[in-house]
Order: C-alpha cells, then sequence, then structure tokens
C-alpha cells in the first residue's frame, strides 16, 4: 500500500469511528432525556369517577375530538375498561351519567347546555360528570 492509499484507509477509520461515537452519543441522550410517565396513571381520571357509576348499567361518553385519531379513541376505551361493567354509548346522551370528555371549557358548556346536563363533578384533567336534568332528585 502506497502512502496515499494509507491516509485515506486512516481518513476513512477515522471518520466511521468518529460517527459510531456520534450516534451513541444521540442514543445515550434520548434514552436519558425520555421522560417515563406509568401507563396506569392515565386510567387515574377514570378510576376516581368509578364509584358513582357502581350501579350503572348504561352512560354516555360526549366527546367534540375527533375519534379517528388513535389517542382520542383510545382515551374512550380506557374509560369504558375503567368503569366497567358500566357500558358507555360514545357520543349518545343515553342513560342518566354523561362523562365528557371536551377539548376546552367552553365545549364542554355547550354539551351541558345542549343535552340539559347537569355537571356533577370536574376533574382536574377537565373530564365532566353530568347528569340528565330529569334525573335530578326532586328537593
Amino acid at each position: 500500500m502506497n502512502m496515499l492509499q494509507r491516509f485515506y484507509l486512516s481518513v476513512v477509520v477515522l471518520f466511521s469511528v468518529a460517527g459510531l461515537f456520534t450516534g451513541y452519543g444521540h442514543i445515550i441522550m434520548l434514552k436519558t432525556s425520555t421522560t417515563h410517565f406509568p401507563l396506569h396513571k392515565l386510567a387515574e381520571p377514570f378510576q376516581q369517577l368509578a364509584s358513582l357509576f357502581k350501579n350503572q348499567h348504561d352512560a354516555s361518553y360526549l366527546t367534540d375530538k375527533d375519534i379517528e385519531i388513535p389517542a382520542v379513541i383510545a382515551q374512550y376505551q380506557l374509560a369504558q375498561y375503567s368503569l366497567a361493567p358500566t357500558i358507555l354509548h360514545l357520543n349518545q346522551a343515553q342513560g342518566p351519567l354523561v362523562l365528557i370528555d371536551a377539548s376546552s371549557k367552553e365545549s364542554a358548556q355547550q354539551f351541558l347546555q345542549k343535552y340539559q346536563l347537569t355537571p356533577l363533578k370536574i376533574s382536574p384533567t377537565g373530564l365532566v360528570l353530568a347528569v340528565q336534568s330529569d334525573q335530578l332528585p326532586k328537593p
């Protein structure tokens, strides 16, 4: 091997080693910068409401979010799972209890007015548990 070939070979080896270290550095950075969120925490807002659904066979789940988005339908499925055996009817005001998962407070208010609902509980995550106004106990 002549001197020029050795030079090119050493440059290629040097750049390969540098590329490996750079790639390895990126992998370490990604692994350490990812925040870990325990998946069981996702069901907490629904589990906090579970006792209120205990004797309910049917309830409603209203949302203005696009249910074609996997995360949105997953949220509904998580609610259904967490509140089982209560059957949640998606985007139908059916049953005395209605769970509203709206994209904003204004949207939740529109659901309350449209379906004549009275809010019972609002979770910190924005879920609204409401009851059909005609289902409220008479004083």
